[in-house]
C-alpha cells in the first residue's frame, strides 16, 4: 500500500503574490482541497496538519499554536 503524502505547495503568481495549496496524494492520485491566498500560509499549514491528524494519526494540531496565527495587519509572513 502506498504512503499518504500531505504537503503545502506554494505557487508564485506573475505579479509576485503567492497562493498556498494543501495537497494530499497517494499512489499517483492527488487532491487539492483548499487554496490559501497571500500571507496565509499559516492556514494552509494548519489544514495540512489537520489532515495528517485525521488520515495518519498525527497529534491533533492546536489552533492556538503561534505558528498557525494570522500575520499582523501590514506585515509579511515568511515561510
Amino acid at each position: 500500500m502506498d504512503d499518504i503524502l500531505i504537503t503545502v505547495n506554494t505557487m508564485k503568481l506573475t505579479d509576485g503574490r503567492e497562493e498556498h495549496y494543501v495537497s494530499i496524494s497517494r499512489g499517483g492520485r492527488e487532491i487539492t482541497p483548499h487554496m490559501f491566498p497571500g500571507p496565509y500560509k499559516n492556514r494552509a499549514l494548519y489544514e495540512a496538519d489537520s489532515w495528517k491528524h485525521v488520515l495518519l494519526g498525527h497529534p491533533k494540531p492546536d489552533i492556538l499554536d503561534p505558528k498557525y496565527a494570522d500575520p499582523k495587519e501590514g506585515s509579511c509572513q515568511q515561510p
